[in-house]
C-alpha cells in the first residue's frame, strides 16, 4: 500500500496546495473531499453574488475584488473557524442581534437593488431560530446550534 501511496503522491503534489492521509476508510475520505467542495462551491457562488450586487449598486468591481481578497486574508477568519469547531460562543465580538439588525439591511438592500442574495435569506432563518431559542447575546457564529 505504501508504494501505490508513493507512485500516486507525485501526481497528488502536482495538483494539490496539501495531501492529507486520513487512512484507509474510504468513505471518510469521500466525506472529506466533498465538504472540501462544498466550500468552494458556496463560496463562488458567494462571489458571484457579492459582485452582481456591487454592480447594480454602481460599486467598482476592482475595489470589490481588493475588499474580498482583505476579507479571505482576515485572520478573524481562521479563529472563528477554531470558536465553532470548540463551540466558543461566549467570547463575543460581534452578538447575534446585531448581526441580525445588519443582515435585515442586507436583505432590504438586495431588493432594493433587484439582486437575490439567497444565502442571505437562510441566514436570515437561522438568525431567527436562533434568536427564538435566547441566542441574541452570544456571538454570531451561534448559528452553530441551530445547524447542528
Amino acid at each position: 500500500m505504501r508504494e501505490i501511496w508513493r507512485k500516486c503522491e507525485i501526481l497528488f503534489k502536482s495538483y494539490s496546495q496539501k495531501i492529507i492521509n486520513i487512512g484507509t476508510e474510504h468513505a471518510k475520505a469521500n466525506r472529506l473531499k466533498l465538504a472540501t467542495n462544498y466550500v468552494l462551491v458556496i463560496l463562488l457562488e458567494l462571489i458571484g453574488q457579492v459582485y452582481a450586487l456591487a454592480e447594480k449598486g454602481g460599486l467598482d468591481l476592482q475595489l470589490m475584488n481588493e475588499l474580498i481578497d482583505i476579507i479571505f486574508g482576515y485572520p478573524g477568519l481562521k479563529q472563528y473557524s477554531e470558536r465553532i469547531r470548540n463551540l466558543d460562543f461566549d467570547n463575543v465580538g460581534f452578538d447575534l442581534s446585531s448581526a441580525f439588525k445588519d443582515l435585515l439591511l442586507i436583505l432590504e438592500t438586495s431588493t432594493e437593488m433587484r439582486s437575490p442574495l439567497p444565502f442571505a435569506s437562510t441566514v436570515n432563518e437561522k438568525y431567527i431560530a436562533a434568536l427564538a431559542n435566547n441566542l441574541g447575546k452570544k456571538d454570531w457564529i451561534a448559528t452553530y446550534k441551530i445547524t447542528s
